[in-house]
């Protein structure tokens, strides 16, 4: 952490102006409670299991060794949190509500328009993340900033109580594969989630209805 630095700030990630600018618009677009499947809840955990996988992922220099790396990419960080806030916040029911994604894919561009390669990502995310792992298995054709998105989605949709089976051949990264990985994950994401909501302002933001999307956003 910077020194002098907002406790909240993410180191790498968005600034914290425009990700609680993301946040609010997010919140104001979703329909779903907090306590939701799909709602806000569901969404700081993704963004902290995400945060767990990328603190962990090998790098050239680096092989797997099951220790988190200090800085994850900016970019990665970035497109994960647009993700996160992003990838539900357009549902229009509850299970597979097919279609879901593509409409947060849509949503986030209008938000920003396709401006930078963080963004482009998160959207691809978005659509990618409706699909059944049965249909993403094999070679996998996205970035791996889109599997890292990917995988944190499931960890956290297969948790107890959503009955969302998971296994490891359903997961595109190395970290959360690894023995006791998706334990880890869950128990890292379960224990941070609170600062992501702290981070987004969800604590502090008045009772609001779903509407549609409004103005788009700037950046600071």
């Amino acid at each position: 952490m910077i020194p002098g630095a907002d406790p909240l700030e993410l180191e790498g990630g968005l600034p914290l102006r425009l990700a609680r600018s993301v946040a609010a618009e997010a919140r104001r677009a979703c329909t779903a409670s907090p306590e939701d499947a799909h709602g806000p809840q569901h969404w700081a955990r993704v963004a902290a299991a995400g945060e767990w996988i990328a603190r962990r992922l090998p790098s050239p220099d680096r092989p797997y060794r099951g220790a988190p790396r200090p800085l994850p990419s900016p970019l990665l960080l970035c497109a994960l949190e647009l993700f996160a806030l992003a990838h539900d916040c357009c549902r229009t029911g509850t299970g597979r509500n097919v279609g879901h994604g593509d409409r947060a894919a849509a949503w986030l561009l209008a938000q920003f328009g396709p401006q930078s390669h963080e963004l482009l990502l998160a959207a691809e995310a978005c659509r990618c993340h409706q699909l059944m792992p049965e249909h993403l298995r094999g070679p996998i054709p996205v970035p791996l900033t889109v599997r890292v998105c990917l995988d944190a989605n499931r960890l956290d949709m297969c948790r107890p109580g959503v009955e969302l089976p998971i296994d490891v051949l359903d997961l595109f990264t190395q970290p959360p594969r690894q023995p006791a990985g998706i334990e880890g994950a869950r128990a890292y994401a379960a224990g941070r989630a609170r600062w992501w909501l702290e981070r987004w302002g969800f604590f502090y933001m008045p009772p609001r209805r779903g509407r549609p999307p409004g103005v788009a956003l700037e950046a600071p």
